[in-house]
């Protein structure tokens, strides 16, 4: 059974409260287990409103078709503007077994230095090196080596 991942990021459409946060990994957590999918949301804090309400960054994996058809609806959701969608890998393994979607939420100036970039799209920084096509997810992946 071959797994697949997905990670995007996108901008918050409006200001997202603690409980609008737990609302989305609530139901996150409710719906990737009945669909075999799982991974990590990751939530930057803006600190105003002229930088934006905030950023998503998530890494998805599961079959390749759940996944695609969980990111179809992402870029649906009206809490989410500007998605775009950054790798897509297939793999052997999962990153993320034990969690159906961890979750984090850190405020921008808790983002060491060499991630920073990642999370404005305009300073987005070139993807095409095998090296850098590590970069999110192996950040996101450190959430899950210290949280699990």
């Amino acid at each position: 059974m071959e797994l697949f991942y997905l990670i995007y990021m996108s901008r918050a459409a409006r200001k997202m409260h603690p409980e609008d946060l737990d609302e989305i990994r609530i139901r996150a957590v409710a719906n990737n287990r009945k669909k075999d999918i799982t991974g990590m949301l990751l939530f930057i804090e803006e600190k105003s409103e002229l930088d934006g309400w905030g950023r998503f960054i998530q890494v998805l994996e599961g079959q390749e078709e759940a996944v695609r058809n969980l990111y179809r609806s992402i870029r649906r959701d009206s809490r989410h503007q500007e998605v775009i969608e950054l790798f897509t890998y297939h793999i052997d393994r999962r990153n993320f077994p034990a969690w159906s979607m961890g979750f984090k939420r850190l405020g921008s100036e808790e983002l060491p230095p060499e991630v920073k970039g990642w999370f404005d799209p305009r300073n987005f920084p070139d993807t095409t090196g095998k090296e850098r096509l590590n970069i999110p997810l192996n950040y996101l992946r450190s959430f899950y080596d210290l949280y699990r």
